[in-house]
């Protein structure tokens, strides 16, 4: 019960976050927050087919995380490699052959490996978006270097 209610939490905290994204995107034009999201929408609401007295529905669960996933893939992606070449058809192609597995047996009633898939799926992803927010940091951090009192950190008093 204790869990449950741990992850309703969960879930209204992703949807409000996400609303708020979508303000944030139409307030200042920034279509990539669409996608995050997306990101925030899909794993609050899909969480809830986790939780046992609610609507315990693995395979749901697994199918609404590796939506999220493919939401990352499109944010990541317009993002971090606007107007250029990026990985992302390799990403995508993981995101969508791992969702193809994970229907495929977790239909078959084996939802341990459906969550292994859904696991893989979500490292590969979330390992890309690492990778790329820091190396984003760190050309900021250089930026900001090169051109002292340009950022738009607050001055303490």
């Amino acid at each position: 019960m204790a869990r449950d209610i741990l992850i309703l939490v969960i879930v209204a905290i992703r949807i409000v976050v996400g609303a708020s994204l979508i303000r944030a995107a139409r307030r200042n034009d920034e279509r990539n927050l669409f996608w995050l999201a997306g990101v925030f929408f899909a794993t609050g609401v899909f969480n809830i087919f986790f939780t046992e007295r609610v609507a315990r529905n693995l395979l749901l669960g697994m199918s609404g995380l590796l939506l999220a996933q493919l939401a990352l893939v499109m944010f990541i992606r317009h993002t971090f490699y606007r107007d250029r070449r990026s990985p992302f058809g390799l990403f995508l192609g993981i995101s969508l052959l791992g969702g193809a597995a994970v229907i495929v047996v977790g239909g078959r009633g084996d939802t341990d490996t459906g969550l292994v898939l859904t696991g893989i799926v979500s490292t590969f992803n979330w390992a890309w978006h690492t990778v790329v927010a820091y190396q984003a940091n760190q050309v900021i951090r250089e930026y900001d270097k090169r051109h002292p009192g340009t950022s738009k950190k607050k001055k303490s008093k």
